[in-house]
């Protein structure tokens, strides 16, 4: 009798949906497959995210970025935004496209975002993003540079651009602040 009433508390638990664990992986349970795998390699490098809004998943202050999200809804070749701190003047360059991701500059609130298919693009995109800001160069010879990666990538090797940011992004002044502070 006891196993019975187990095995029907179980099952009841089952069927109301207990076993999907987290918020965030109720979220993204009806995500395309694509959005679905890179949300679950955020999870499983950052943890549960700080924020599920709708169908996106953001983490704050993880590693050297200042937020990551994945959108459930976004085409699977932006589907990952990686934000850094980044002193972006007006006049600087406007939306930078690349082979495959695209990074949007705010000088407003000192942000370079780049949006692609993973973090590992993203890094690479950020880094080209920064060598153009530098004028270290130019947007065609970036898109090259770029392309010559991502052709080590397919081939099996790897590259320093694409592995780590080759830059030190800014400091987030307010997030500086409250973790700093003496209370």
């Amino acid at each position: 009798m006891n196993t019975k009433t187990s095995l029907a508390a179980l099952l009841v638990l089952f069927a109301a949906g207990a076993w999907a664990s987290t918020p965030a992986q109720k979220a993204i349970e009806g995500w395309p497959q694509p959005n679905k795998q890179a949300a679950q390699a955020m999870i499983d490098k950052y943890g549960a995210p700080d924020s599920t809004i709708g169908d996106r998943l953001e983490w704050d202050h993880r590693g050297p970025y200042k937020r990551v999200v994945v959108d459930g809804r976004a085409d699977p070749g932006t589907m990952v935004e990686n934000t850094v701190n980044y002193p972006v003047k007006a006049h600087d360059f406007g939306l930078l496209s690349l082979n495959d991701a695209v990074v949007r500059p705010d000088a407003e609130t000192a942000e370079l975002t780049a949006c692609s298919r993973s973090e590992g693009s993203n890094v690479l995109a950020l880094n080209t993003a920064d060598s153009v800001m530098r004028g270290r160069m130019s947007a065609d010879q970036a898109r090259e540079q770029q392309a010559q990666t991502l052709r080590l990538e397919k081939s099996g090797k790897t590259s320093a651009s694409a592995e780590g940011l080759q830059f030190r992004p800014g400091v987030d002044p307010l997030w500086d602040w409250v973790h700093t502070a003496p209370y």
